[in-house]
């Protein structure tokens, strides 16, 4: 393509097709790109703030192209905007033909300073190092009712 039109950065970068959040992830022993997932969360629920969690992150990716991706993963409280907490983020295709392919991040010790919607962003940079933001999702961090 002529230097003119480059390429968008969201058309060289893997998608992100989908990002969970559970407790716990477990990959097959039999299998490649198989994996359990246990206690999917759509919220979170916490005694008091500020808290501390520990939790996992499964993204499913999908690229059209070979190669080496690098980014990040953004954790921010939806209100303030402030991130609390930013993970790296590399993702390998082998082949240009496209391909999924899954990948689990731990997060832990997370400390969530106030209760309310967090999100979570799936970040990507391009060969000429445009970052683009290729996923999204958000979850909910409320606070324990007291009986």
């Amino acid at each position: 393509q002529p230097e003119a039109y480059p390429m968008s950065a969201a058309a060289v970068t893997p998608n992100v097709k989908g990002i969970v959040v559970c407790d716990e992830v477990f990959g097959s022993d039999v299998e490649v790109n198989v994996f359990d997932l246990e206690r999917v969360r759509q919220e979170m629920i916490a005694p008091s703030f500020p808290c501390v969690r520990t939790f996992y992150l499964f993204l499913q990716l999908e690229s059209g192209r070979a190669g080496t991706f690098n980014g990040n993963l953004r954790i921010n409280h939806d209100a303030t905007g402030r991130e609390v907490r930013r993970v790296q983020l590399t993702a390998t295709f082998e082949e240009d033909r496209g391909g999924y392919q899954g990948r689990v991040f731990l997060i832990q010790d997370c400390l969530f300073l106030r209760r309310g919607r967090y999100n979570i962003e799936a970040w990507f940079w391009d060969h000429e190092g445009r970052e683009v933001q290729k996923g999204h999702r958000a979850f909910d961090l409320i606070e324990e009712e007291s009986s």
